[in-house]
């Protein structure tokens, strides 16, 4: 019998972390899913875990496959995959109990081909942010949806925090890019491209553990690297989908510096001054950065503040290492 839910948990060297994911996900008060765990090649031990957990519950599915990466893992499990709906939960995070039971009952009420919720990021030290606060209305529709993401305004651009009518993406043939670490920007436009509805629950579902050896900071000139493809891959998909307009192109461009220039505050914040001038250098000399700078009039006012200052590298990263001392950090 098909299951309401199919939970997709990608794992790659998390032992200490993923009998925690697991737990709260069997644990969940809506128990009509499945679990596909994908190990991708662990080699602390993840595996044998992942075995352990796998004999306690018949409701699990465990792959095993060569290291091939985050994105290859995830189409794994969405190729096997027999929910109604599909959720990705990364393996060093955790669910809150009524995660499921919620995104599920939003869905089928809404009709919505994706439902959004919101989620708390959590650091060594145990301190948590909470994610913004979602939009005031309870969807939308047609064109609004990618442009809401293009201006990075309500649909969240993560993987996680977001249940997929399983139908919907198979209809649309959408999969993770593999090869490179801004995969959830490319997916989330891709959706965004092509969905016809979308939901939000304001309500904090989600648990992001942050590590400093997460993918996501493992390289960063790699990081303006995939952006620069992820972003362009994207726009490649609208023009095929026949929705990249006059508009559509002023807000890509606008995205593109927003996210260009996300990844340069983290640079500024987490790199000394002379590994931040390199980096700095590679993102200004192999991305569209400075190109698209006459879109800046299209970003809201504290980015664009930002990007005037991001013009000239020694003012960006002290702009960013003051603001560090008064307790603004990314996270």
């Amino acid at each position: 019998m098909r299951k309401s839910i199919s939970v997709i948990v990608p794992i790659y060297n998390v032992k200490d972390y993923l009998r925690q994911c697991c737990d709260s996900i069997l644990s969940q008060s809506f128990s009509d899913f499945e679990l596909i765990l994908i190990n991708d090649g662990s080699t602390d031990g993840s595996y044998q875990i992942a075995q352990d957990i796998a004999r306690e519950d018949d409701r699990i599915l465990l792959i095993n496959q060569a290291n091939a990466g985050l994105s290859a893992a995830r189409n794994a499990g969405l190729i096997k995959a027999k929910g109604l709906y599909v959720i990705f939960v990364d393996s060093d995070d955790w669910l809150e109990k009524d995660c499921l039971k919620l995104l599920y009952k939003n869905a089928e009420s809404m009709l919505a081909d994706v439902v959004c919720c919101r989620g708390q990021y959590i650091n060594s030290l145990g301190k948590c942010k909470k994610s913004k606060r979602l939009v005031f209305n309870s969807y939308i529709e047609g064109d609004e949806i990618l442009l809401d993401a293009l201006k990075v305004k309500s649909f969240p651009t993560s993987a996680w925090g977001k249940l997929y009518r399983a139908d919907f993406l198979r209809a649309n043939q959408l999969f993770f890019q593999q090869g490179i670490v801004n995969e959830d920007t490319l997916f989330s436009l891709q959706v965004a491209c092509v969905a016809r509805r979308v939901s939000f629950i304001n309500d904090i579902l989600f648990d992001i553990r942050e590590r400093e050896g997460s993918i996501s900071r493992s390289s960063f000139e790699r990081l303006f690297q995939d952006m620069d493809t992820a972003l362009n891959l994207a726009r490649e998909f609208m023009k095929q989908k026949d929705r990249y307009t006059n508009v559509i192109d002023k807000m890509f461009k606008m995205r593109y510096l927003k996210s260009t220039l996300y990844n340069l505050l983290q640079i500024a914040q987490r790199q000394d001054y002379m590994n931040y001038s390199k980096t700095y250098m590679y993102c200004m000399l192999h991305t569209s950065y400075r190109m698209y700078w006459k879109s800046c009039v299209y970003l809201p006012f504290r980015h664009k503040v930002m990007f005037i200052l991001s013009l000239y590298p020694m003012s960006l990263f002290l702009s960013v290492r003051l603001l560090n001392c008064f307790g603004f950090r990314m996270h």
